[in-house]
């Protein structure tokens, strides 16, 4: 039962090294949009340059403005918080979210960061993980709470993203999916050993 522990630990060290493999790259996406951009400018002019002959006055008035409105909506729609929408098409919870402008409860602010949580969950993922390490070395015999913080740490690295989120998943993450997820495996196989050993000594 001693070299199984080992092994748990060793496993577990193991998974702190995969966090020097190559995780995200986050051009990919971004070069693609300047492309197209370039592409769209292009043919814009293109058609500007072939409809010469159509009146610019007529393009330059309720076009542009129907355009600038569109654009400050979304500019709002951008700056505004979870919170703020629910309260906003919810009035009866406006008293509990946003009861006034700018002046958030408890319960908004918990609502408006839970979008950013992918991004900080590779910070939540060791985190965890070197909780879970350190259970290992003051109490073996609690496997359960291990196998618990396991499962969480490997779940937050499952659902983790860049704060851009503009990235393209690599080879390294998957490596440290697999890793974590046969440490997890492996735990929760030593957990079920504990409890025969224990079914068969208290028999």
């Amino acid at each position: 039962m001693n070299k199984i522990f080992k092994y748990s630990k060793l496993l577990h060290w193991f998974t702190f090294l995969c966090l020097l493999l190559p995780f995200f790259y986050t051009g990919c996406k971004e070069e693609k949009e300047t492309i197209q951009q370039t592409e769209i400018d292009s043919t814009i002019s293109n058609i500007e340059t072939i409809d010469s002959s159509v009146d610019s006055s007529k393009l330059s008035n309720e076009p542009k403005e129907t355009i600038d409105k569109t654009d400050n909506s979304r500019k709002d729609d951008k700056e505004e918080m979870p919170s703020q929408i629910i309260s906003r098409e919810y009035p009866f919870l406006r008293l509990i979210l946003v009861s006034k402008k700018d002046t958030f409860s408890g319960l908004a602010m918990l609502i408006d960061t839970g979008k950013y949580v992918t991004a900080f969950s590779i910070f939540l993922y060791v985190l965890l993980s070197i909780l879970g390490l350190i259970v290992k070395y003051i109490d073996r015999n609690a496997i359960k709470p291990i196998v618990i913080i396991e499962t969480l740490s490997l779940l937050c690295l499952i659902i983790s993203r860049p704060i851009s989120y503009n990235c393209e998943i690599l080879w390294g993450f998957w490596i440290a999916v697999v890793l974590v997820s046969i440490s997890t495996i492996f735990d929760i196989y030593v957990f079920t050993k504990v409890l025969e050993n224990k079914s068969k000594g208290f028999a």
